[in-house]
């Protein structure tokens, strides 16, 4: 089983030619000290192509630096040339990002990487599946956490009842699929969203985000941001893992943890 991210190594040697799509960004992400006056909150501050964001939940305070840009030439394992990359395009800003360039430096949970989606035809080959970001990489604000727990959720519950690998990999992908495309799509908009190109688009954005607060209800804001839920079935293997129809659906729907951004 390949769990290894939209980078995986295990997608590589199975699927060579599978696609990695650009987003059209790329950004940081990091824990800063202090609180900001914030609590379960979060501030952003955009200019045309960036965006810095601090956010603090679970008594934790975090810095994302997100900038557009075509795909860049750069090494994933040098952390010093990727902190190099944030600090040249968040160079000469104001606000609190002076500061926030300062923190990333030190900062010990610095991550970088581009918004990027996997595009595979199939999550198994053989006796090799995928799952989470190294079979579907969905992109920022994609449910790609969710997808990951809900695919570990399928394919362990596939592989108990089915006879054999191969019909558990065939119903892992069939339950699943249909679930990950509407997270894909909408994911798409993640640069428009968080690294809006022109100060119209940023003063549109800010205010639909003012407003969210003013919704009627939370149903009406789960059915704006989060794509059709999935119905979870109840796996339960026979003790000789003969084959059985599938358990009935439960009625409830899985729940996703929220994009950190």
């Amino acid at each position: 089983m390949g769990a290894d991210g939209v980078r995986s190594r295990a997608r590589e040697l199975v699927f060579p030619a599978a696609e990695i799509r650009h987003l059209g960004l790329y950004g940081a992400i990091f824990s800063v000290p202090g609180t900001y006056g914030l609590d379960h909150e979060g501030l952003m501050h955009s200019v045309p192509g960036r965006c810095a964001t601090i956010m603090r939940t679970g008594g934790e305070t975090r810095a994302a630096l997100d900038f557009a840009s075509p795909p860049l030439a750069y090494d994933h394992r040098d952390r010093r040339g990727q902190r190099e990359l944030i600090a040249t395009a968040f160079d000469g800003l104001g606000w609190e990002i002076p500061s926030l360039l300062r923190e990333m430096r030190t900062a010990e949970d610095f991550y970088f990487a581009p918004a990027a989606q996997v595009v595979l035809p199939r999550y198994a080959s053989g006796r090799v599946v995928l799952l989470g970001d190294a079979a579907h990489a969905p992109g920022p604000g994609g449910m790609g956490s969710g997808l990951a727990l809900i695919g570990a959720y399928v394919l362990a519950g596939e592989l108990a009842a089915a006879p054999d690998h191969h019909t558990a990999f065939a119903r892992y992908e069939r339950e699943l699929r249909p679930h990950v495309e509407p997270c894909r799509k909408q994911a798409q908009g993640a640069a428009g969203y968080l690294v809006p190109r022109k100060r119209a688009q940023i003063w549109r954005r800010n205010q639909i985000m003012r407003l969210l607060s003013h919704l009627p209800g939370k149903n009406l804001i789960n059915r704006l941001t989060v794509p059709s839920p999935i119905a979870l079935k109840d796996y339960a293997a026979p003790p000789d893992r003969r084959e059985q129809a599938p358990a009935p659906r439960r009625p409830a729907t899985a729940a996703h943890p929220a994009d950190p951004r």
